[in-house]
């Protein structure tokens, strides 16, 4: 694809991976509403709220990777995977759970992922 070149697919497939607590389904809302094509003084939750556990800020508040199929006002579809984070404190053994269930989600529900989107914290080297 060449930047600035229009979008020809159809469908575009996401994953969202992180470490817990960077935004991962904050990025999903946000986007959600750019591609409904929402004001942003307009802006509202655009996320499944049954599949946030609000516990401590250092654990994953995602409980299960969560499956969002965005109609765009272009024609176009997002899909995106937004998934519990990592590097979670209570250990190893929990990421490699949510690696797990990861993995397990996206043979569920893409056949091709277009992009994978790693966010971090830039405030922590």
């Amino acid at each position: 694809m060449i930047i600035g070149s229009p979008w020809t697919k159809q469908e575009l497939n996401v994953v969202l991976l992180g470490e817990t607590g960077v935004g991962k389904t904050a990025l999903v809302n946000l986007l959600a509403n750019v591609c409904a094509g929402t004001k942003l003084e307009e802006f509202n939750e655009k996320i499944e709220l049954n599949n946030e556990s609000y516990n401590k800020e250092n654990y994953s508040q995602t409980i299960q990777p969560h499956f969002y199929s965005i109609a765009c006002v272009n024609g176009h579809k997002l899909n995106i995977l937004d998934t519990p984070g990592l590097a979670d404190t209570r250990g190893i053994d929990k990421d490699n759970e949510h690696m797990a269930v990861i993995v397990d989600a996206i043979g569920k529900n893409f056949d091709v992922i277009d992009a994978i989107i790693i966010l971090g914290r830039g405030a922590i080297p």
